[in-house]
């Protein structure tokens, strides 16, 4: 008896196997018909542990109908197809009364049309597919209650032909077709993706942004296939498939939020289109941030690893463009709000004053309902000229520049943006009566950066061209050279700038807006552009996005001064240099060594000698204990700043005004570079905050301010540091106890260096 068991189970064990999955009365009846056969029958359905109950079916039924759950539908439908890879099985679907999208799923099945109601024959057909030599995805659209009744039907076919085919040959078609094929599929459809990125990236960089937009759409879709079909073969390459899908979606994002962006500006500019559509873009940058995110989350352990650290800044930046779309309305006098007027001063770096430059020009810029209503470009003296009475300047324009009085060109003296905004407000309407609702600086180097993205510009009135590479000679030349008081060609020049900027935006022609919109962006975030509003609501993003050129309280900034009516800083180059020694305590001492070459070839304009009054800006509670100017002459330090002071000061003396900036500290001092001579001042000074050596972990700060209008000065910091203390760094060229830090001031900086304490 248990011999006979054996043998029956033996050949049981050989029997093709077919799996019938779900299908009711219809499925019962075909499993009943494929056993009649010979078949062994495996019935399964949705809470079947089908996967562990497969032994490399011949034959995969696969019933649905149109109450069959979406979700449920799609993940047995994989893990069949898995089994039925595996084991070369025919896949035959019959779809009862399913719904008439289903054909239109991404699921990979064939379309068979059966006229009519079912009938016996139509099911014989259909039942005979399954063993025919083509090995066909078959879907039924129409009711097909009737199929299978016949159980009586005979198949025409034998189950198991007695040709035996050669070993070799089989398992070569079941590499193809289970690993191969799958492969080269899946290589073409990403292949595919990959180009139509390259060509989305095209797009974007030429404005094409509508067709970038489609690109990004086919690109996703491609990966989507692709990951679709390769999930069950390649394991982790599906999650890389994956990450070309979101790409391609947050390719397209992008797409969209130049697409508006570019209609944003033309509304702006033109005042034609309606009122801008600031929600729509902040939703797109939202969906942008999202995929963003995803990608961030999933690139570990990819190729592709290397851009995940460039993520964090990117979404940072769309959380500040986020921030000041929320209030951008209010400053463009959006629906429901009333005009705004604003403005807009023009510093020219090469004059360089703390804010960013000499104040030549300024501009009142109005906007109504998000449009801009008009701007034109004045000379400074034309304000001047109007000043009635005399305003006391700070004492260091009294006694290093010789002004008497106070004029709004010199406004800019205080390193605080927000301060002086505020002063030059006041000095526009003391000399013009006009009031605005906030101020706006514009620094020279943030026009070469708009240039470059816009690429050369034609000024008609003008009969030139005018590029990011010779921006700054034709500038000098229309507001300097024949320049008499009252004339207007230093306002024509730039206002004829301007208007070929906003033409170039709102133009018919390619642009490339992602090129613009850096440009703009590295302008704010050097601070070449800066930004104070009346409205503390839209104020306070500025500075909490650090566009409003507050001082912080515990950072150190050099600022200078170019008093010598020259454009010398043109010629300067700078260079700074922090040392940083850590005693056993935690206290510290930082020595600031600044250099300046003065490269003008002659004393002839606009270069010669450098006039600068140079102010040290540190925290309050700080420390000043040395100075030296490299002249052999020591420090005299003074709060007070009068004639007489500067009379009785001895020749080996120079004297070092101290006063406050709110929040730091000042020591200032006038000093004179001749062309094609140098100079390096030297501060030390002792911080009000130690390393907090109780802590195993202490760490150093510094921060350093960018000086608006500046270079992106080399900077290097040096620390010294105890022999306990042991320095966890990367990218620090380190020394026995001492560590190099090399970096530069394009932007603020703000350094640490984390050390563990023994």
């Amino acid at each position: 008896m248990e011999q006979r068991k054996l043998v029956q189970a033996k050949v049981e064990e050989g029997r093709p196997v077919a799996v019938v999955y779900d299908g009711g009365l219809l499925a019962r009846k075909l499993a009943e018909l494929l056993r009649g056969q010979g078949l062994r029958v495996i019935h399964l359905t949705p809470e079947s542990p089908y996967l562990a109950a497969l032994e490399k079916p011949s034959y995969v039924f696969f019933f649905i109908d149109q109450n069959t759950p979406e979700k449920e539908l799609k993940t047995a439908w994989r893990d069949l197809q898995v089994a039925a890879v595996r084991g070369l099985a025919k896949l035959i679907v019959i779809a009862d009364n399913s719904p008439a999208d289903w054909a239109q799923s991404e699921l990979p099945v064939k379309l068979v049309e059966i006229s009519g109601e079912a009938s016996v024959s139509d099911a014989v057909k259909i039942v005979r597919l399954a063993f025919s030599a083509n090995r066909k995805l078959i879907l039924t659209g129409r009711p097909i209650a009737k199929i299978l009744k016949a159980t009586s039907y005979q198949l025409s076919a034998p189950i198991v032909s007695k040709k035996q085919w050669p070993r070799a040959l089989i398992i070569g078609i079941i590499a193809f077709l289970v690993f191969i094929s799958p492969l080269w599929v899946t290589a073409g459809l990403a292949g595919w993706g990959v180009w139509q990125l390259k060509a989305v990236q095209a797009d974007l960089l030429a404005g094409q942004f509508s067709q970038a937009q489609s690109l990004a759409s086919e690109a996703a879709g491609h990966f989507r296939l692709a990951a679709n079909f390769s999930q069950p073969l390649l394991g982790r390459y599906y999650d890389w498939l994956l990450l070309g899908n979101i790409a391609s979606d947050a390719a397209g994002h992008v797409a969209a939020a130049g697409q508006l962006g570019h209609q944003i500006a033309g509304q702006m500019l033109t005042g034609n289109g309606g009122i801008p559509d600031f929600a729509a873009l902040s939703a797109e940058l939202a969906a942008i941030d999202r995929d963003l995110g995803l990608l961030e989350g999933q690139l570990a352990g990819t190729p592709a690893q290397k851009y995940q650290a460039k993520i964090p800044a990117a979404r940072q930046l769309l959380a500040r463009a986020q921030s000041f779309l929320n209030v951008i309305p209010a400053v463009v006098g959006n629906a429901g709000s009333t005009k705004k007027t604003y403005l807009v001063v023009f510093q020219n770096s090469t004059e360089l004053r703390p804010t960013g430059g000499f104040i030549g020009s300024y501009a009142i810029v109005g906007f109504d309902k998000g449009a801009l209503l008009d701007y034109k470009i004045n000379d400074i003296y034309s304000a001047d000229g109007q000043l009635q009475g005399q305003v006391q300047p700070p004492d260091e324009l009294l006694h290093y520049l010789g002004q008497p009085s106070w004029y709004m060109r010199d406004a800019n003296w205080a390193a605080d943006w927000s301060l002086t905004a505020q002063r030059l407000e006041w000095f526009l309407q003391r000399e013009t009566g006009q009031q605005v609702d906030g101020v706006i600086g514009v620094s020279l180097p943030a026009v070469p950066k708009l240039l470059a993205a816009t690429g050369p510009l034609t000024l008609a009135d003008f009969n030139q061209t005018v590029s990011s590479s010779d921006f700054y000679n034709k500038a000098e030349y229309a507001s300097e050279i024949n320049f008499f008081p009252g004339s207007t060609q230093k306002g024509d020049f730039l206002g004829a700038v301007a208007q070929a900027i906003v033409n170039r935006v709102t133009g018919g022609t390619s642009l490339n807006l992602i090129a613009l919109g850096q440009a703009l962006g590295d302008s704010v975030s050097q601070k070449d552009i800066l930004f104070y509003f009346n409205d503390p609501t839209v104020q306070k993003v500025m500075e909490t996005n650090d566009w409003a050129g507050r001082l912080c309280s515990d950072c150190l900034m050099l600022v200078d001064a170019n008093l010598g009516a020259n454009k010398a800083n043109y010629f300067i180059k700078r260079s700074v240099a922090i040392d940083t020694l850590i005693d056993k305590t935690g206290a510290r001492v930082d020595t600031v060594a600044i250099h300046y070459q003065n490269t003008s070839p002659n004393d002839s304009w606009p270069g010669g000698v450098y006039k600068d009054y140079f102010r040290l800006l540190i925290p309050q509670g700080s420390s000043l204990l040395g100075a030296d100017l490299g002249d052999g002459r020591k420090p005299a330090i003074s709060g007070i700043l009068t004639a007489e002071v500067l009379k009785n000061l001895p020749a080996s003396q120079f004297l070092i005004f101290k006063n406050l900036e709110d929040p730091l500290q000042a020591f200032g001092t006038y000093f004179e570079i001749p062309a094609g001579q140098a100079r390096t001042l030297t501060y030390k000074y002792q911080p009000p905050d130690k390393l907090d050596l109780t802590n195993k972990e202490p760490v150093l700060h510094l921060q350093i301010a960018r000086q608006p209008g500046t270079s992106a000065d080399p900077l290097s910091w040096t620390v010294d540091y105890p022999s306990f203390l042991t320095p966890q760094v990367n990218n620090l060229l380190a020394l026995p106890q001492k560590l190099i830090y090399n970096t530069d001031l394009s932007v603020d900086r703000q350094l640490e260096i984390k050390f563990l304490s023994l």
